[in-house]
Formats: structure tokens, C-alpha cells, sequence
């Protein structure tokens, strides 16, 4: 690792990425052992570079990250009873990513984001450690192939919503008559592994594939005001991207508050106004989607619904509608959809 870890600059990063106060502590203790481990202190390195290389190379990009990398080092300030040899999920990633994330503001800086609007974009890193701990009841960094994606850079939070340049061929939608594109909104396509559903980056006309961090609520006011800004903001700041045929003139969104059937016992509600702006034209069976967001509990737990619904909270009204619907014999489903952007 550079030597970053022994000064005041490492400081300065932890409060980018959203470590800082109550992960600090921990942070720390996990940059130290990746430092004192040889092997993982290489591959941090050797990761770090492989991720300034990727900056402002985002499309057709595949994660390089191993099993390996996923699993974690042991970390001494984390030994519990449960787990005496500490092992910190996503060590060397975190700490690779920790290091880099001043060049990959350096990058959206270059491009004109608003310092905001960096800021918000980075924090998603801590947002991801939360989430690690709320589902594990430990500390670690287990989605980091999702925040490699966003260091590549071109991601960007605005607002309320999330938003991702990628190609979609926007599943088999084909175009009306009128020239706009025509589907089933709830769905009726193939099933299919998560994998296989959304279309090979390299194809189908230049998106924003639209994610939903949990920062709050659906509202239509703030839903509407991030999808304003979408277009003009990546025309804007790839402008390079935007001389294509179509660029960023629709929003693709593969989420399971899309599906249809668990917002038809929400009606009215801000996530079923939200699924009902979406096209959506692939409705897979993923339980371990709703398990995983809508619960905070390991993905696989999805294919055993039907032993641990009495462990699970009643405490929301979607808590309370997915239980139901599970309890009924449904499924969740994690569903993909279109919309056009506002011009």
C-alpha cells in the first residue's frame, strides 16, 4: 500500500467515501493488515492500478476482481468468538479503492461534475460497507465489483437516483408504427439468471441504467427531478458519448421494485407510481433480491422463504406486503425496464 496509510491525506479519503466517524475505527484496523500482509498489500497495489488504468474506460468492462479478493484477510481488531481468525470480507479491494478514489475525483473533475455531485457519487462507498454489516453483522466490504463499476466512472448520483452509462437493446422491444418502442409493462419474458437478463454492453444504443441507493424516500417530486437531470448531465459531461445516434435518450432499470405483482398490494404508494413509469419487458423469479435489499439478509436466504418468514420484521408497510405475498406462495421478481428520458 502507498503511503497514504501513515498520513493525514488517508483521513481526508475515508470522509470521501462515506468511512469516516463510527468507521473509522475499523477502516483503519483493516488498511493496517492489508499493509502488514505481504501478499494482500501486492495485490492492493497491483489492484489500485489496475483501477486508474479503467478510469473513463467504462463500457464492455468486466470486474477483475477474484474469489480471492472477495473473501478477505484476517484482521486482527475484528476476532469475535464466532469468527477467531477475523476475516474481513473485501479487504484488498476496499483498501485499493479507498486509495484511488482522489484519482477518480480528479477524473469527474476534469469532466465538470459539480463538486456535489462527486461527493454524493463517492459516499456510495461507505453505503456499501453499511450494507455489508447490516446483512452480516460484520464489518467488511462485500459489493465490491459494484463500486469497481462506479470508479471506472461513468456513474453519477443525481439527486434521488443513480445512474449508470451502459448499452441495452431494451430486452425484445421492437419499434411501433410510431417509431417509440412498445413492450409489456408487466413483463412476460423469458426467465432468466440476473446474469443473463440485462444485454450485452457492447450492443443496443448508449443508456443510463438508472439504480435506487436507500437514501430515502420515492417521492414523485424527487424522482422526477433526478430523471430530469440525467440526459443534460451526461450530454453534458460526455459530450464525446452524446454525438451517438440516441445517447442517453432512454433509462433502462433492472430492479425487483419494478415488479408488478408485489406493487399491485401497494397500489398508490411512491414505489408502485415509480414501477409504473417502466417498461418493463424481463420479470425473473429473485426472491434473493427482495430478501437481500428489501430485508438485509444474506442473498441466498431467497431459497429458503418459506423457513425464516417468522424471523423477519413486520415493522413497514413493504415488510409487512412482502411477507404477505410470500406467504401467499408468490414470488419476487427482479424485473428490467425502459423509460424515455425527459428532453
Amino acid at each position: 500500500m502507498s503511503t497514504m496509510i501513515n498520513n493525514s491525506e488517508l483521513y481526508d479519503a475515508l470522509d470521501l467515501v462515506g468511512l469516516g466517524a463510527d468507521l473509522t475505527v475499523a477502516t483503519l484496523s483493516t488498511l493496517e493488515a492489508v499493509k502488514g500482509n505481504r501478499v494482500a498489500a501486492a495485490r492492493a497495489e497491483e489492484m489500485a492500478g489496475l483501477i486508474r488504468e479503467r478510469i473513463g474506460h467504462f463500457l464492455g468492462q468486466k470486474s477483475f476482481l477474484t474469489d480471492a479478493d472477495r473473501t478477505g484477510i484476517p484482521v486482527a481488531a475484528a476476532r469475535t468468538g464466532d469468527d477467531p481468525e477475523g476475516v474481513v470480507e473485501g479487504a484488498v479491494p476496499l483498501a485499493a479503492m479507498i486509495e484511488t478514489a482522489g484519482d477518480v475525483a480528479a477524473y469527474w473533475r476534469g469532466i465538470g461534475y459539480p463538486e456535489e455531485v462527486i461527493a454524493g457519487t463517492l459516499v456510495d462507498l461507505g453505503r456499501q460497507v453499511r450494507k455489508t454489516m447490516a446483512v452480516t453483522g460484520r464489518f467488511g466490504f462485500g459489493q465490491a465489483d459494484w463500486i469497481e463499476m462506479i470508479w471506472r466512472g461513468g456513474f453519477a448520483q443525481l439527486g434521488r437516483l443513480q445512474f449508470e452509462i451502459t448499452r441495452s437493446e431494451l430486452g425484445r422491444t421492437t419499434p411501433g408504427a410510431d417509431g417509440e418502442l412498445s413492450g409489456d409493462r408487466v413483463g412476460g419474458g423469458p426467465d432468466a439468471d440476473q446474469a443473463d437478463q440485462e444485454d450485452a454492453p457492447e450492443r443496443g444504443p448508449l443508456v443510463l441504467s438508472t439504480h435506487i441507493a436507500p437514501i430515502g424516500s420515492l417521492g414523485t417530486d424527487v424522482v422526477e427531478e433526478s430523471l430530469g437531470q440525467a440526459r443534460p448531465f451526461f450530454r453534458e459531461h460526455f459530450a464525446g458519448l452524446a454525438d451517438e445516434d440516441g445517447a442517453f435518450d432512454k433509462a433502462v432499470c433492472h430492479s425487483w421494485l419494478l415488479d408488478a405483482d408485489l406493487m399491485a398490494r401497494m397500489p398508490g404508494s411512491n414505489m408502485d407510481l415509480f414501477s409504473r413509469r417502466w417498461t418493463v419487458w424481463s420479470r425473473p423469479v429473485s426472491d434473493g433480491s427482495g430478501i437481500f435489499f428489501g430485508f438485509d439478509r444474506r442473498f441466498k436466504d431467497g431459497e429458503r422463504i418459506g423457513e425464516i418468514l417468522d424471523e423477519l420484521p413486520c415493522d413497514t408497510r413493504l415488510h409487512r406486503t412482502m411477507i404477505d405475498l410470500w406467504r401467499d406462495g408468490g414470488h419476487v421478481h427482479n424485473c428490467s425496464g425502459w423509460l424515455t428520458l425527459p428532453q
